[in-house]
């Protein structure tokens, strides 16, 4: 056997078929041992893997840890029913594994039952959320990986001899992937080693919310003596909900229009279902001017608001927001344009109106209470205490990221989740809402000094003003936050692209300097997005954003490999690739020369090119059953599961559809700009310009 290096860590991946095994692991971190295992009619090396596995023979000194993705689920628990039944046959044992792990899910192994340590790149990035739910093959596409492919071979064939080897290279391409995932995850696995150590439980299953629900849990043990099995079922169900008993008594409002509409919300009762209880607030001219209830129903009523340079603002159960008309926001000379943005604002919130599930009692607050001090108080000033990046500070900065999902996600979250002992919507509503209507006092209390509001969402109002109003803006920042205790943080901007509330373009500068420090993507914009979201045609947003924020043209980005749109990145062959998911409903054909071939991949990445090949989506469930969709109609696309050298394509390169992305980036840029002309035609009637 191969001799150890520093650690003993191997990412694996297993292939079982009813008549072949394989099981390929990879040294990590430095990836330079690779080990296969097979068993077959050609090998049985299931005695050599069992040893490995176990360490009998002496190979390592540190303890064995494997690290796969989704090996909780499936690879670990296949590999444990040969551990403790080392003589089962190939076909008994394969049997065994599509009656447990596949139709009853009886395979599950608990982590103390486990012969060998497991950490789980699915579990820890939380993909086995539905939220965040991503394949391996679709995370392939996502992160640019060199080659998309499915198995091979259907999962219930007998294995050919000659298909054998093929398999154990399939595998590897998969290994040799999650070796990659293991590497961009090592942070999140390093801070589940510092928090099994200070929750002193093996967290490294579980998911950033569950870790912060679990150190809740523990608070809640300690504040009441109480052990888990006497709270987990507890919930507080309720079937609706009146506005009365969710306004903090700190929100009243100063102007005749709001008063009246919160004391017309006071009488109000909704129940969880209700998606019409909803209000969209028109300003006006620089005025509150009326409440539509259940908010405009039509796109061309919201149209027609634009037109008159009404800002639109949104009150649900769910947040505050704006309806944004697309347009570019740039700081007028002399002004200020800056985001007030409400920190921590649910946890804080929390803190302050003291409220809690009815079921659990003021404990629960008690607990994130201690939580959001201990956070504020001792872990954030020990972090400026220490060597950024040093072991301790690492720790300390792990352990007060666990306090914030303590609050956030492991607490706030779970208020709403009926499969957590912490449920009790009213509490949820008394969160958000709550907010909702702290942030319309600041914003009232801007309208009336004529202070111009830009932007809202969820947690932040954007303003824009002349700098000769600071005086009364601080006035407005410390009253409001003596008012409602909450803390309000400033983020300067020099320029705003909206296509929507939700995708834009903010790039923040230093207060003092004024210097370019950072730029944020939202939606739309976002170039490098979770590796769980679709992050189809990237070259669209970094053309967007040379676009917007450099000036630089369409013509120059599109089409021009080797690009570099920002330090140390240049633009790929994988920025203009498309993803899509093969679905119960549909499914993907290659038409080559006039002849099509059904593409047998769940994941297919392709991008649109000037070539005579295109796909088509053919539909195999629901009311157009049997009929073909071209995928980007007008368009022909290369299907890109593999990666090619350059040199192999037709005139040395890949002959890209420019047309089609520029097209894509029109479509974004023309509604923005369109929108930007109606302002400027309103602000000339109004003598006002943004």
């Amino acid at each position: 056997m191969d001799n150890a290096e520093s650690s003993n860590d191997w990412v694996f991946d297993i292939e079982f078929y009813q008549n072949f095994f394989c099981v390929n692991f990879r040294s990590f971190p430095d990836g330079l041992v690779k080990k296969t295992f097979e068993i077959s009619h050609r090998k049985d090396q299931r005695h050599e893997l069992i040893a490995f596995l176990l360490q009998t023979d002496g190979y390592y000194v540190k303890q064995l840890r494997t690290i796969g993705f989704n090996n909780v689920g499936y690879d670990y628990p296949v590999l444990h029913m040969l551990i403790e039944n080392p003589e089962i046959s190939l076909l008994i044992w394969w049997k065994k594994v599509q009656r447990e792990i596949f139709n009853e899910r009886k395979g599950m192994v608990w982590d103390n039952q486990r012969h060998v340590f497991q950490i789980d790149l699915f579990k820890i990035n939380h993909y086995d959320n539905m939220a965040k739910s991503a394949s391996l093959k679709w995370l392939e596409f996502t992160k640019k990986w060199y080659k998309v492919q499915d198995l091979p071979i259907a999962p219930d064939q007998v294995i050919l001899e000659s298909q054998m080897d093929e398999l154990i290279k399939y595998c590897w391409n998969d290994v040799d992937f999650t070796f990659e995932l293991a590497h961009d995850s090592w942070n999140a696995v390093k801070f589940r080693e510092n928090m099994s150590l200070v929750l002193k439980r093996n967290v490294m299953d579980y998911s950033d919310v569950r870790i912060g629900e679990f150190l809740n849990q523990k608070k809640y043990e300690e504040l009441t003596g109480k052990k888990y099995r006497d709270f987990k079922e507890g919930r507080t169900f309720r079937k609706s909900y009146k506005m009365e008993d969710i306004i903090p008594s700190c929100v009243n409002f100063q102007t005749p229009f709001m008063k009246e509409f919160l004391a017309d919300l006071r009488k109000r009762t909704f129940a969880d279902g209700d998606t019409g209880f909803k209000f969209d607030i028109v300003i006006q001219g620089g005025k509150f001017d009326r409440v539509v209830e259940g908010g405009f129903k039509k796109k061309k009523d919201i149209e027609a608001e634009w037109q008159k340079l009404s800002t639109i603002i949104t009150f649900a159960k769910g947040g505050l927001h704006t309806i944004d008309m697309p347009r570019i926001v740039d700081r007028k000379e002399d002004h200020t344009l800056m985001e007030k943005d409400v920190g921590s604002m649910y946890p804080r919130a929390i803190v302050v109106n003291e409220i809690y599930p009815q079921h659990l009692g003021v404990e629960w607050n008690m607990g994130i209470s201690n939580a959001y001090d201990y956070r504020l108080d001792v872990l954030k000033p020990k972090l400026k205490e220490l060597e950024y990046g040093s072991d301790e500070w690492q720790k300390v900065e792990d352990e007060q990221q666990v306090y914030k999902l303590a609050m956030n996600g492991g607490g706030f979250g779970k208020l709403g989740s009926a499969y957590s002992w912490q449920y009790d919507p009213l509490v949820k509503y008394q969160v958000t809402m709550g907010c909702e209507l702290m942030l319309l006092m600041l914003i009232e209390a801007f309208i009336m000094r004529g202070i111009e509001i830009i932007s809202v969402n969820t947690d932040g109002v954007v303003v824009h003003y002349p700098k000769e109003m600071q005086e009364t803006v601080d006035k407005i920042h410390t009253w409001w936050e003596k008012k409602t205790q909450m803390v309000l943080e400033d983020t300067h901007y020099n320029k705003l692209v909206f296509s929507s509330v939700n995708d834009y373009i903010a790039v923040i500068v230093d207060a003092d300097t004024d210097e370019v420090t950072n730029t944020k993507y939202k939606g739309d914009f976002e170039v490098d997005k979770d590796a769980h979201k679709n992050n189809s045609q990237r070259i669209v947003p970094i053309a967007l954003s040379e676009y917007f924020t450099k000036g630089v043209k369409l013509i120059d980005i599109i089409g021009n490999l080797g690009y570099e749109y920002d330090k140390d990145k240049r633009v790929d062959i994988y920025d203009y690739c498309i993803g899509k998911k093969k679905t119960s409903s549909c499914e993907y054909w290659h038409v080559v020369k006039g002849k099509a071939e059904k593409v047998p991949d769940k994941v297919i990445r392709y991008y649109v090119s000037n070539t005579s090949d295109y796909l088509l989506k053919k539909y195999v469930k629901g009311k157009r059953t049997g009929n073909y969709e071209k995928l980007n109609a007008g368009f022909n696309h290369v299907l890109f599961m593999d990666y090619f050298p350059i040199t192999q394509c037709r005139d040395k390169n890949y002959n890209i559809d420019k047309n089609y992305y520029l097209n894509e980036c029109r479509k974004v840029i023309n509604s923005i700009e369109s929108g930007t002309r109606i302002l400027e035609r309103g602000a000339y009637i109004q003598g006002k310009l943004f």
